[in-house]
């Protein structure tokens, strides 16, 4: 970065992404009284000192932080030893999201899980996946250690209804689809549903297993592929989230078994 003749700055796309994410990992989302009208998202603020507490994803294990509008307050929630390490949280993300936003992953987070939909979207067809648009359960699918997400769920349940079911050329669908429809919208109670078509509950039930099966394959590639590369701390951390991932895989298999 070097100065111009005019007192500007000029500065390649490299340094200017590198500077953005040194900024952005150090922020909180903090919106004063004169920033009233801008959106909350792009009200990023540097406050001295406040980067200096790590994240625990255990919220009673760490401080309170409150906000308003004239700044925010850091209160602890215990007594500290001296020399012991005093944290905060972030919130209820995953590894993906803190290794996205900022730059690491924990190696213990309770709140780990991940996302599914580059495997689940391909189970369904486009007529099917239009259908999940319209009840607003398109995506964001995830797992977790101990389960799977009712979206999810939802989708597989889906996915596993024959496509003569549903509705078309502007007709309602059979009794089958309709009865998923009466699920999704609380209707019908999960437990009947399942007793009416344990059959393609089943079915659901083994899809999961294939889909767990490919994420976990995914991961041992990706790892296998990366391992290729220069030991960079950018490789070092999507091996490591790779690895995440396949134990949290191997934690949902034992726990549905």
């Amino acid at each position: 970065m070097h100065s111009r003749g005019d007192g500007g700055l000029q500065f390649s796309r490299e340094e200017f992404e590198w500077g953005w994410a040194v900024v952005n990992t150090r922020t909180i989302y903090y919106r004063p009284k004169q920033w009233a009208k801008v959106p909350a998202e792009d009200c990023m603020t540097m406050c001295p000192f406040i980067d200096y507490y790590n994240h625990d994803w255990r919220a009673e294990q760490t401080c309170l932080v409150s906000f308003s509008t004239d700044g925010l307050r850091v209160t602890t929630q215990k007594s500290y030893a001296p020399g012991e390490e005093v944290f905060v949280t972030y919130g209820n993300y995953n590894n993906d999201h803190l290794l996205v936003e900022y730059g690491f992953t924990l190696p213990h987070n309770g709140s780990d899980n991940i996302n599914v939909d580059a495997w689940v979207l391909p189970k369904l067809s486009p007529a099917k996946q239009d259908i999940l648009a319209d009840l607003s359960f398109h995506g964001a699918y995830f797992l977790d250690a101990t389960s799977t997400c009712y979206r999810t769920l939802t989708a597989l349940r889906l996915a596993v209804v024959d496509e003569a079911s549903l509705p078309r050329d502007g007709q309602a669908g059979l009794e089958r689809y309709v009865d998923f429809v009466r699920l999704v919208q609380g209707e019908m109670d999960e437990d009947e549903y399942a007793r009416r078509y344990s059959a393609d509950e089943a079915r659901l039930s083994a899809l999961m297993d294939g889909i767990v099966c490919e994420v976990e394959e995914s991961a041992t590639s990706a790892i296998a592929a990366l391992a290729s590369l220069t030991s960079e701390n950018g490789v070092f951390a999507a091996v490591e989230r790779w690895r995440q991932t396949i134990a949290v895989l191997e934690a949902h298999k034992s726990n549905k078994h």
